[in-house]
């Protein structure tokens, strides 16, 4: 009787499933690879970091990246401050950010303590004696930035063991600004008109004062003076980046009408900044007719100013009237980018219309002006 012949087909079978098995592993794995490989040169050629503080403390602004991303020149900056303080992480933080949109702004920090060496030469060559301070440097030029301008400190109940608390960063505003110093060669000069009840550039002490503003971007490297176009001050565009026109209370005459045409023919750039015309000594608040002059010459430009004060019954803030409005919507316009990008809103005690002339520019000659 001859053996009976054996059945391998569930071996075959078995075999055949193992290898399927490790052909699926296989392929799984090299899946991984590749995408880890992908990943991974995808994070090398497009540097990305994540700020996961609720504050976005370490986040670069809109307007900083643009700032940094326009640099041409090598710029190194030097940390020394202790590297234990929250303070270094967050200007370390915002110094690689930098780095990111801008590789030709590079940092390296520096302990004193670990390198005495390199302290003496940073005392010979800077000047600095101690530490918690960042040096913006390019070729011979460079700005020195004391930790008190960086942030603000909470001390707690002033024990002298207790290391303050990182309240407030402004890091950004000040590296950059330092950043722009040392790559310009010539600062912005923003000039504001005088004569007119305009509001002081330079004052801290009035409602009507700009001292507070003309201090921010005077970090930004830009420089401030004043004209008095009534006494006859010349208007030349090649001196003066921006010209402004904060308030005026009176009335301009038509000679500045026509100083300002020619600053503007000649490629000079005008900011206005008009308040409604209020007359306060009237019985009843109403707006008082502004100046015919000023907007017939607005209106040769496009503009439309109104006479009128802007109000809105419906979003009320509490504490304000209807005249204080509360902006936290914006457009497409340039102007407001920063702000939609940002999503900051801003409050407007007071407010008039302003629109473009249903006719447009009324003098062709200066439609691009």
């Amino acid at each position: 009787m001859n053996d009976p012949i054996s059945d391998d087909r569930p071996a075959r079978r078995a075999g055949a499933k193992a290898l399927g098995d490790a052909t699926v592993l296989t392929a799984g794995v090299a899946l991984v690879i590749a995408l880890v490989g992908m990943l991974n040169y995808l994070a090398f050629r497009h540097h990305v970091r994540f700020d996961w503080t609720a504050s976005q403390l370490y986040t670069l602004s809109t307007l900083g990246r643009d700032a940094v991303v326009g640099v041409e020149e090598d710029v190194e900056v030097l940390v020394v401050l202790r590297p234990e303080s929250e303070l270094a992480t967050a200007v370390e933080e915002l110094l690689a950010q930098i780095r990111a949109a801008n590789p030709r702004i590079t940092w390296r920090a520096l302990d004193l303590t670990r390198n005495p060496i390199e302290a003496q030469a940073l005392v010979a060559r800077y000047g600095v004696e101690r530490e918690n301070v960042v040096i913006v440097q390019r070729g011979d030029e460079r700005r020195v930035i004391n930790e008190f301008d960086l942030a603000e400190f909470d001390y707690g109940d002033g024990q002298l063991d207790q290391a303050p608390a990182l309240r407030a960063f402004r890091g950004e505003g000040q590296i950059i600004s330092a950043i722009l110093a040392v790559t310009r060669a010539e600062a912005p000069r923003v000039v504001f008109t005088r004569g007119h009840g305009e509001a002081d550039p330079f004052g801290a002490n009035t409602d009507r004062g700009f001292a507070a503003a003309t201090e921010l971007l005077g970090r930004d490297n830009f420089r401030y003076d004043t004209v008095d176009t009534l006494a006859g001050d010349a208007l030349d565009p090649d001196a003066i980046d921006l010209l402004v026109v904060a308030g005026p209370t009176t009335t301009f005459q038509p000679g500045e009408l026509s100083a300002f045409d020619r600053y503007l023919q000649a490629g000079g750039r005008m900011l206005w900044l008009l308040d409604p015309a209020l007359d306060l000594t009237a019985t009843a608040f109403a707006a008082r007719g502004p100046d015919e002059d000023l907007r017939a010459w607005l209106a040769r430009y496009g503009v439309a100013l109104g006479n009128d004060l802007v109000v809105d019954p419906v979003q009320r803030i509490i504490g304000f009237g209807p005249e204080t409005l509360l902006a936290d919507t914006y457009g497409d316009h340039p102007i407001v980018e920063p702000l939609r990008a940002s999503g900051v809103p801003v409050l407007l005690p007071l407010a008039r219309s302003v629109a473009r002339a249903a006719d447009g520019p009324t003098d062709p000659a200066l439609a691009s002006a």
